[in-house]
């Protein structure tokens, strides 16, 4: 942000209370949260008229957040949400401010680079199928050759 020109606003919290204030007197226009505060800046909209218009996207990670949840952040927060997967060896995913309503809502998006490959594979390395639950395989060479290169 920084390195583009932007302003940063740093909370004490990130409680509603807090951080409603501050979008509202520096005109905050992204801001990132984890699925619990979206629950709880949802409930405090409610009650509190803060003036959020500035608001244009709020980046939700670190956890699955609910297609519930998610569903109403537009219309409760006035912004697009803008859902992101991220992992410190480097794999980043994110939805697309294009993206249709229900990829928002329902995923974490798709690779930020890619050079990003995924994978869901079982305990015999053997891909997945359908809505089958195994383990996320990551690559950040341009294509598999093989997978202990993983």
């Amino acid at each position: 942000m920084l390195y583009a020109g932007s302003t940063v606003v740093m909370a004490p919290d990130p409680s509603p209370t807090t951080c409603f204030p501050l979008i509202e007197r520096h005109g905050v226009t992204w801001t990132s949260l984890v699925p619990p505060l979206v629950s709880l800046w949802l409930a405090e909209r409610r009650q509190n008229a803060a003036d959020l218009s500035s608001l244009e996207v709020v980046q939700v990670g670190g956890a699955k957040l609910s297609p519930s949840l998610a569903e109403r952040v537009p219309n409760e927060l006035g912004c697009r949400l803008q859902q992101v997967f991220g992992m410190a060896e480097g794999l980043v995913a994110y939805t697309r401010l294009d993206d249709d309503a229900w990829t928002v809502f329902n995923t974490q998006g798709r690779p930020m680079s890619p050079d990003d490959e995924i994978r869901i594979l079982d305990e015999s390395s053997l891909p997945v199928m359908g809505e089958q639950i195994g383990e996320l395989w990551t690559c950040l060479v341009p294509a598999f050759d093989g997978l202990d290169q993983v």
